[in-house]
């Protein structure tokens, strides 16, 4: 059991600390924006079947995923949804493959203005529009048939590991980097008054919502508690459990 002191920039801010006991493999937690229980993300918010439409209002200066639908605590399926800003450009992850939206002289998204992304599902084509405008429409695969989703907004997976050889497949833009303002889930497919509408904030008549999350309205995220893990590509380097700590 080994005692240490730490100094940071000549500060003293652990002295003679005894080290109970090692740390476990560390995971790092994303939270996303908002999460669904499984039930409702496998039927209500089933971006599979025909007749859903979702709008999302945000800004950001990189990029990430805005709304996935994908298992609760398993891997990314071929029944997988997520809607992404990466490099500037709109992409509809549509199971393993990656639709790109918009052409490579399209608007660029990661600019950190507002914008505003439409989409409207029906019979098995997804249209888009970006800031009011039509883009283009793209067919939506995948099985309607749907067990353990979850609609999330802000992230398209739960987790990520630390150490190269556990990142999942891409890594990079898992979780949003930046502001979404406010997403509208519903259980119909949206016209073109109705995007018209939408853009303008004119909210739609009818109980056609199914979900309606904004930022003011989010619950503060719960700050989890957890020991830190550094890692080497060396096997020979170890680290013992290290303590952060604000100075005054």
């Amino acid at each position: 059991r080994p005692r240490v002191t730490i100094l940071l920039n000549g500060v003293k801010i652990h002295n003679n600390v005894t080290i109970l006991k090692r740390a476990p493999f560390a995971i790092r937690e994303d939270l996303a924006l908002y999460k669904s229980n499984e039930s409702d993300g496998s039927e209500i918010y089933n971006m599979n079947v025909d007749n859903w439409g979702a709008e999302i209002r945000f800004r950001t200066l990189d990029g990430g995923y805005l709304l996935s639908n994908a298992p609760e605590n398993q891997p990314w399926n071929e029944d997988s949804k997520g809607l992404l800003v990466y490099e500037g450009q709109l992409i509809y992850r549509n199971g393993s493959d990656y639709d790109r939206i918009q052409t490579e002289q399209g608007i660029s998204l990661n600019d950190g203005e507002w914008h505003v992304i439409l989409l409207s599902a029906e019979e098995g084509m997804v249209k888009i529009h970006i800031d009011g405008k039509y883009v283009d429409q793209i067919e939506n695969r995948g099985s309607s048939s749907l067990d353990g989703h979850v609609l999330r907004v802000g992230q398209a997976t739960k987790r990520f590991r630390l150490g190269a050889s556990d990142l999942p497949n891409p890594f990079r833009g898992e979780a949003f980097n930046g502001e979404i303002a406010r997403v509208r889930f519903y259980n119909k497919a949206l016209n073109k008054t109705e995007i018209a509408n939408l853009y303008n904030n004119v909210d739609l008549p009818g109980k056609t919502m199914a979900l309606d999350w904004s930022s003011e309205s989010a619950a503060k995220l719960e700050t989890k508690m957890g020991p830190i893990r550094l890692q080497s590509d060396l096997s020979k380097i170890r680290y013992a459990n290290i303590w952060l700590q604000p100075l005054e």
